[in-house]
């Protein structure tokens, strides 16, 4: 938050999402959170790392063609998109913003054009120890 107490302006923070778009951007963001744990426990090399990757890869290449970019903003222990915070319920959703608060990362964009090597870089990013 700035010092007016709104979120951290975004490239997307505007934009209106559609219920779909909403739906999409849930799933895949699950499908993350799933890839994340995989990348930890296997070798980068291993099948169920490639297939998790490529599903994420996938999921995020369906959405950003509609999109061209999504930022997903961390905000306590919540994630944010399009500037409205995303189920909190979720125990994913909080599981993947209190990751991504241990490595301070605030925001995360993914834009259209993303290769599966940056995406798995991500994840092997987030598979480190936080405080080393």
């Amino acid at each position: 938050m700035d010092g007016t107490g709104s979120l951290p302006s975004s490239p997307d923070s505007l934009m209106t999402l559609s219920a779909e778009q909403v739906h999409a951007i849930e799933e895949v963001i699950l499908d993350l959170n799933i890839a994340r744990k995989i990348v930890q426990i296997y070798p980068s090399a291993h099948e169920q790392v490639r297939r998790r990757v490529l599903r994420v890869h996938n999921g995020l290449a369906s959405l950003l063609a509609g999109l061209r970019q999504v930022t997903l903003t961390v905000l306590e222990e919540r994630i944010w998109v399009a500037g409205r915070p995303l189920d909190q319920r979720s125990q994913v959703f909080r599981e993947l913003a209190q990751v991504l608060r241990q490595f301070e990362i605030i925001a995360v964009t993914f834009s259209e054009g993303l290769r599966i090597e940056e995406l798995l870089g991500f994840f092997q990013l987030l598979s480190l120890d936080p405080l080393k």
